[in-house]
């Protein structure tokens, strides 16, 4: 059994909750994987894994976002639903008996991702650095469900400090795009060292192909940088000369794309089971522009 941890010693109400789950969790029993397959269509990436159990209190973007939800980090937005075949997989991974520990999930704010694991009797570990948001996450949950939890509050790769080999699947979703090119690397390194062998990585990040970028010109600078072969062409240190103020984003973003993908992968260890761009239908229409929004990432430790 995985115990919750939240590392804040502000937040002690979460932490009876954990205990109090802890306590009486043998007495609920999860769904089958058999019945979670047919409930969540694991064996089918093209279906819906949108959350049935969030309540609707969640904090809504006052923008006209209807799929979002705003983080308590000044991290902009979560998808209000699992939406890719990146994070389907991710989520069917974990679920499928081939995964070789548990699963990770790296900025898990309100846990879109993960309901459907612990709903089936996964166990899954949380870290992010907004605490509200991992509340609201927490609360939601069935105490059987609480009892397959950790969440650390913290920035990866500084967190969470678990053992090296103890994990099966991390998910990184929409995290990477906030970070400098010194912590893509130390989290490609850690998520490889933190895996055990079998286990895989998945990523999703956004690009430089959306309108908002290509109207206010830095499309064309990172292509140029492309040609140029710099290493890292999507570093963008004002956001605000892409979006503007109103997009509750950090001041800081850095555009993926697969080959720095598939460079840092393989540069820590990983086998590349594949890279490539998709669309995001669900993004606001300001934003789409030809289906290449953003990038994602399965790899694998040997």
């Amino acid at each position: 059994m995985i115990s919750h941890q939240v590392i804040s010693s502000t937040k002690v109400s979460l932490v009876v909750y954990c205990l109090f789950g802890l306590l009486i969790f043998s007495a609920f029993s999860p769904l089958k994987a058999s019945e979670c397959q047919k409930s969540f269509g694991l064996i089918d990436p093209s279906k819906d894994f949108s959350s049935a159990s969030i309540n609707g209190d969640l904090k809504r973007p006052e923008e006209d976002l209807p799929n979002f939800l705003l983080t308590g980090n000044g991290g902009g937005y979560s998808t209000a639903r699992s939406d890719d075949t990146f994070t389907h997989e991710y989520i069917g991974f974990s679920l499928s008996g081939q995964a070789p520990g548990p699963s990770m999930d790296i900025g898990c704010s309100y846990g879109i991702a993960d309901r459907q694991i612990l709903k089936c009797g996964g166990s899954v570990i949380g870290v992010d650095h907004a605490i509200s948001d991992m509340e609201i996450f927490f609360s939601e949950l069935t105490i059987a469900e609480r009892g397959k939890l950790r969440l650390f509050y913290g920035y990866f790769p500084a967190q969470p400090q678990i053992s090296n080999g103890s994990l099966g699947a991390i998910l990184a979703s929409r995290v990477f795009h906030f970070m400098r090119p010194d912590e893509i690397e130390a989290s490609f390194k850690r998520a490889f060292e933190l895996l055990a062998p079998g286990g895989k990585l998945f990523v999703t990040s956004e690009t430089a192909f959306h309108r908002k970028s290509k109207e206010s010109g830095f499309m064309e600078e990172y292509l140029d940088r492309v040609e140029r072969g710099e290493p890292w062409p999507g570093v963008l240190e004002d956001a605000n000369r892409v979006y503007g103020p109103s997009y509750n984003l950090p001041k800081y973003m850095h555009y993926m794309n697969e080959s720095v993908f598939r460079r840092e992968a393989e540069k820590a260890g990983f086998i590349v089971e594949r890279t490539h761009t998709f669309p995001r239908p669900n993004f606001p229409t300001a934003v789409q522009l030809d289906g290449r929004e953003s990038v994602g990432l399965v790899a694998r430790k040997p």
